[in-house]
C-alpha cells in the first residue's frame, strides 16, 4: 500500500482487509510518528462470495463493505476514503532489471529516475506474461521496490547528477490478475460513490499498457485514469 493510498481523513485512516472468509475494517488515529487503533470490526461472508481472494459475487461483498463501514462510522466522522488489502494468494512477484544508455548525459530529476524504474516494471510485466503464456495486459502492477541502481555496472546510491555510459535498475514488481483488481474496484464503487480514488487503473490509449495506482511512464503516450 502506498503512502498516497493512505491519505489521512481528518487525522484518521480507514482500511479494509477484504478476505476470503471475512471483511475487516480498521480505523487508525494518526499521531506524530505513529498510528493508534481507534476501532475495528469484522463481518463474515454469509455465502461463498469470495474464493481464494477472488470476488465471486460483487454485490454481496459490497453489502458487507457497507455494513463494516457503517459500524465504524461515528456521529462526528464520515469515512469517505479507504486503503485496501486484498487477494494475497493471487499475487505474482517478478524480479528483473533494465539497462539504458545515457552517453555521458547526467540524470538531473527524480522524474527521469521514475521513468527508468517503470521501464523495469514494464519488463517484469512482459516476463510475467511470457512465463504464464498469457498477455501482459492480463495483470496489473500493484507495487514495486528497487533492489539497486547501477552506473556503468557499479552499484550506486542515486543517479542524480551522475554521468556515465549506461544506467541500470533492478526491481521486484508485484502483480495481480486484472480480474481480481477490477472486481475489487467494482465492489468498492458500490459503496464509495465517487469510486475508490486511491486504487486507480490507468490505460494508455494507444499501446494499452496498464498500471494500478500511478500512471505508467514507460512510454511517451498519454494515460487516462478511470476516475479522472
Amino acid at each position: 500500500m502506498t503512502e498516497r493510498a493512505c491519505e489521512v481523513m481528518n487525522e484518521h485512516v480507514f482500511a479494509l482487509d477484504i478476505g476470503t472468509q471475512s471483511v475487516t475494517g480498521i480505523v487508525l488515529q494518526k499521531n506524530e510518528k505513529s498510528f493508534t487503533v481507534n476501532d475495528f470490526y469484522t463481518e463474515q461472508h454469509e455465502e461463498r462470495a469470495m474464493l481464494d481472494g477472488q470476488i465471486q459475487d460483487v454485490v454481496q461483498v459490497a453489502d458487507i463493505i457497507t455494513n463494516v463501514k457503517e459500524k465504524l462510522e461515528k456521529a462526528d466522522m464520515t469515512l469517505e476514503k479507504v486503503c485496501v488489502a486484498a487477494a494475497g494468494r493471487a499475487l505474482k512477484t517478478i524480479q528483473t532489471s533494465i539497462t539504458l544508455p545515457i552517453h555521458e548525459r547526467p540524470i538531473t530529476t527524480e522524474e527521469q529516475i521514475k521513468h527508468i524504474e517503470l521501464s523495469a516494471v514494464q519488463e517484469a510485466q512482459f516476463k510475467l506474461a511470457e512465463e504464464g503464456k498469457g498477455h501482459f495486459n492480463d495483470y496489473h502492477c500493484v507495487g514495486y521496490s528497487v533492489v539497486h541502481y547501477k552506473l556503468d555496472d557499479e552499484v550506486i546510491g542515486s543517479f542524480i547528477d551522475q554521468t556515465g555510459q549506461k544506467v541500470s535498475v533492478e526491481v521486484i514488481a508485484t502483480f495481480l490478475p486484472k480480474v481480481v483488481v477490477e472486481s475489487l474496484i467494482a465492489a468498492l464503487d458500490r459503496e464509495f460513490k465517487n469510486g475508490c480514488p486511491y486504487l486507480r487503473t490507468y490505460r494508455c490509449d494507444s499501446c494499452t499498457r496498464t498500471r494500478v495506482d500511478a500512471p505508467p511512464k514507460c512510454c511517451t503516450n498519454r494515460y487516462r485514469s478511470r476516475y479522472e
